[in-house]
C-alpha cells in the first residue's frame, strides 16, 4: 500500500494497525491509526485506502481495534489523551465515547 502521495500531503506517522475479515464482501480489511487523528481504512485486496474518519483532532490514535457488533463494523480507536471512541464504520458514525482512560 502507497498512501496518499498527493503533493498537499503531510508527513504522517502510522501509530497502530488492526486486520479484520469481512464475512460479508469476503475480503480483509485493515484500520490503521495516525499521528493525524484519522482512523483509516484499508481494502487490502485494492491496496487502497477506502475511508477517512477524523477520530480524535489535535491528539494522535495510539490505539485501533475493529469487531462486528449487532451485524455491524465497529472500529474502536484510543488517544494519547486518554479518551477511546467507538465507530459505525460504514457511515463514520461516533457511536460513543469512553472518558478517563489511564495507564
Amino acid at each position: 500500500m502507497m498512501g496518499d502521495r498527493s503533493p498537499k500531503a503531510a508527513c504522517v506517522w502510522v501509530r497502530c494497525v488492526a486486520l479484520h475479515p469481512d464475512p460479508v464482501m469476503h475480503h480483509r480489511v485493515i484500520f490503521s491509526g495516525g499521528s493525524d487523528g484519522i482512523l483509516r481504512v484499508w481494502d487490502v485486496r485494492a491496496g487502497a485506502c477506502t475511508k477517512r474518519i477524523r477520530a480524535h483532532s489535535g491528539s494522535s490514535i495510539s490505539s485501533v481495534c475493529v469487531c462486528i457488533l449487532h451485524g455491524r463494523l465497529v472500529g474502536y480507536t484510543a488517544s494519547e489523551e486518554g479518551i477511546v471512541k467507538a465507530w459505525d464504520v460504514d457511515s463514520g458514525r461516533l457511536l460513543g465515547t469512553f472518558l478517563g482512560h489511564s495507564g
